[in-house]
């Protein structure tokens, strides 16, 4: 499996979607850890939901520390980011990105 840390802050809604959608194209691929950040209530209400929902993920309010946030015994984490920004754009193959993902972990080991 290929460790992932993906980053959300008041965007529950969005994340979740992100989720899905990984678990329905790249099942058993990663094994994902969310590090989220909430500036309301409202918004850690959407991420108490979440975690609920998605058992299958790591789950890491953000902290002071960014580093220890993210280091981990891993030596390799695939960083995936998720906005709006970023759904605008033109979809990739997320099969041919997880194939060169690989080829790239089999070049550095």
């Amino acid at each position: 499996m290929i460790n992932g840390i993906v980053f959300s802050k008041d965007r529950a809604a969005q994340l979740d979607l992100l989720l899905k959608s990984i678990s329905k194209n790249a099942k058993d691929v990663f094994q994902l850890k969310v590090i989220y950040a909430s500036s309301e209530i409202s918004f850690e209400k959407g991420y108490e939901k979440l975690i609920d929902k998605h058992p299958e993920v790591k789950w890491m309010k953000e902290s002071t520390n960014f580093k220890n946030d993210v280091m981990s015994k891993d030596i390799l984490s695939l960083i995936l980011y998720n906005s709006q920004e970023i759904n605008d754009k033109p979809r990739v193959s997320l099969k041919k990105t997880i194939k060169e993902v690989k080829k790239y972990i089999k070049k550095i080991y």
